[in-house]
């Protein structure tokens, strides 16, 4: 006999079934006044479901009803529907609520001792093996007994698993061995723990069984089954027991919907298990096969499935073992490549260059977020270093990250790291760029090309000091400095919706401009002769020098590249090799030399170097406000200045 308690606004009321319960027994449930238990709610349906008596066993079945039905035990909420099957065995105690979890109406279920046996799946479908009662040279010795041949596969297989550390190959190699011993056996799946701890962990650690992950899934021949994963009563059985579990007959097992479409008829699963740590499940089926699996089976899996453990715990070892000298290497290569520069390594005498020697001077320690803007080219990065080189993080690590350089999914995971089995191709666990810089410098160059969705991701970081490892379930807190770089105009993108507003106020706490090579012509023989010294040294090549010519075209020409174009030219020429002690203008690119034309017809008065280009730059402005006829604006265009700035020079050459 069972009873069902409706808990209603009206009051509690009570269902009793008849005691003489027979197969097929329904008792339907809804609105519908022809139901044996009518409940008036407007969230339910009018045949919401029905609970039927069958095998010995009480179900309830949800009819497809509008607002569903979740089963809880123990506290555990099940929803019945596709994925857990729209009928579920019930236990005394069970509660069934009925629509939605907010507005539910619980059915309380209580089961009286005989059917409560009833209920429990008798002895000979089901056979629960603990592992701290099994005999294992008993086991061996009875199926020795049974085929002296057993031993010699055994041992094949054992040798198998222990001669790779890869864990595929551990796992694949289990399962041929497996297939060899179990001959009815059609198709294996091993589950793994997502999260998993070294043998040195608590042996007590508790596994929930949504940790497992499908790991591996074979046919007999070799091929995998994508998607398919062990039974998830087989894996709640097993954890909670630490177990392995026989089922002779899965039609006698309340099989799940998993079960029944995979059409398997017989079970055998087992525990992955150093000591009690239960780190993995592997469950073998008989899909085909008239036979069924036996105790023998289950105890001879026990034994292979301890070889196999003590496999994929050294793989799992090694894996980690190499993944930490991995990072330990990165780590030690960024400390080796790291520059310990300072104001002198960073070239320029020219009034907007001190004005950034101020700027960085002011913000080296303090934590305020920096936001370098400025051309492509023009050394955003140094300045990001020359910071964090001069500031009390210097002995921590400068890491640099293009944020254009990647699409956003592997920007995400190289940022913030990722948890091994959380996208394909994810085998380890792997540390984020963020926490590698923990307590010290992160420079995202580019930032004006992340997306919305990493714009959020990197709010995140600057105001909580967090990160969160794709596929992680909890965040991580960093202390990290963050210094940004781009060549847009963030505000204007902020305007055009193309970046997020908070962020960009997050970032330009403390912004520095540098200046392009053309507003600063008087560093440029500077830079050549710093350049030229360098590479002549490093590509072994006879120390040269510069003509005054060669000089002032560099200075005339207007470097769209910036720094990084004149770094580049200055290789060349060394590397081409010139004859003689210096670097005449028929040796610089056609594009710098083309303006040895515009010197002959000015041909200024020789004398000094400023002289002769102030005379330069005086005819340029002459010529173009001639052939704009005196339009300034156009000729500002013409010569990509603003109009203030061309205002500035003709004042300043009283034109």
């Amino acid at each position: 006999m069972f009873k069902i308690h409706v808990d209603s606004d009206a009051g509690e009321r009570t269902f009793v079934a008849p005691s003489d319960l027979s197969e097929g027994m329904v008792f339907s449930v809804g609105r519908d006044p022809g139901c044996e238990i009518v409940l008036a709610r407007d969230h339910i349906s009018s045949n919401h479901g029905e609970f039927v008596f069958h095998n010995d066993r009480l179900y309830f079945r949800d009819l497809r009803s509008t607002n569903g039905t979740i089963l809880r035990r123990d506290g555990a909420l099940v929803t019945l529907g596709e994925q857990q099957g729209w009928a579920m065995q019930l236990q005394h105690g069970d509660v069934v609520l009925l629509g939605t979890l907010k507005e539910a109406m619980p059915l309380r279920i209580e089961i009286d001792d005989a059917v409560v046996e009833a209920l429990k799946i008798a002895d000979r479908d089901t056979t629960i093996l603990a592992l701290t009662h099994l005999n294992t040279a008993r086991a061996l010795e009875g199926r020795l007994s049974q085929d002296p041949r057993w031993g010699t596969r055994l041992y094949r297989a054992s040798k198998i698993m222990a001669a790779s550390l890869n864990l595929r190959e551990v796992c694949e190699s289990s399962c041929a061995a497996i297939f060899d011993l179990l001959p009815i056996a059609t198709n294996i799946s091993v589950l793994l723990d997502r999260h998993p701890v070294s043998t040195a962990a608590p042996s007590g650690r508790s596994v929930d069984p949504n940790d497992f992950v499908p790991f591996l899934t074979l046919d007999r021949e070799g091929n995998p089954a994508a998607g398919e994963r062990p039974s998830r009563q087989v894996v709640a059985a097993i954890n909670a027991q630490k177990a392995g579990v026989l089922v002779v007959d899965t039609a006698d097992f309340n099989p799940s919907q998993s079960i029944l479409r995979a059409q398997i008829r017989s079970i055998v699963a087992v525990p992955l298990a150093i000591g009690e740590r239960i780190f993995g499940i592997i469950q073998v089926d008989n899909r085909s096969s008239q036979g069924a699996f036996i105790q023998d089976d289950l105890e001879a899996l026990v034994v292979l499935a301890q070889q196999m453990a003590l496999g994929i715990e050294n793989a799992r070892l090694f894996q980690r073992v190499s993944v930490a000298e991995a990072r330990l290497k990165d780590e030690n290569q960024f400390l080796k490549t790291k520059e310990t520069s300072g104001f002198s390594h960073i070239i320029g005498e020219s009034p907007l260059m001190k004005r950034v020697f101020e700027l960085v001077d002011r913000v080296v320690d303090t934590a305020a977020t920096v936001l370098i803007t400025g051309e492509t080219g023009t050394g955003k990065e140094v300045v990001a270093r020359l910071i964090h080189d001069k500031s009390r993080r210097r002995d921590k690590l400068f890491v640099a990250q293009n944020c254009s350089a990647l699409p956003e999914n592997l920007l995400e995971s190289e940022l913030f790291g990722h948890k091994k089995g959380s996208f394909t191709g994810a085998d380890v666990d792997k540390k984020g760029l963020f926490e590698l810089a923990h307590n010290g410098t992160m420079f995202l160059d580019e930032i004006g090309e992340t997306s919305a969705a990493m714009q959020a991701k990197l709010l995140r970081v600057l105001q909580e000091g967090e990160v969160r490892p794709v596929g992680a379930p909890y965040p991580k807190k960093v202390d990290v400095r963050v210094i940004a770089a781009t060549n847009r105009e963030l505000e204007q993108e902020v305007a055009e919706g193309r970046f997020r507003e908070d962020l960009y106020y997050r970032l330009n706490v403390f912004p520095i401009l540098l200046p392009p090579l053309r507003d600063r012509q008087e560093d440029i023989p500077l830079l050549a002769d710093h350049y030229l010294k360098r590479f002549s040294r490093e590509f072994n090549r006879p120390a040269l020098s510069f003509s005054p010519e060669t000089t002032a075209l560099m200075q005339s020409y207007r470097w769209p590249g910036n720094i990084r174009e004149l770094q580049n030219e200055i290789q060349r020429l060394v590397i081409h090799g010139v004859v003689g002690d210096f670097l005449l203008p028929e040796h610089l690119a056609s594009r710098i030399s083309r303006a040895s034309g515009l010197l002959q017809k000015v041909n200024p008065v020789k004398g000094g170097l400023k002289d002769m280009l102030d005379e330069v730059e005086r005819w340029i402005l002459i010529e173009s406000l001639r052939e704009h006829e005196g339009n300034k604006t156009r000729a500002a265009v013409a010569l990509q200045i603003t109009r203030e700035g061309l205002h500035k020079k003709l004042s300043r050459f009283g034109l």
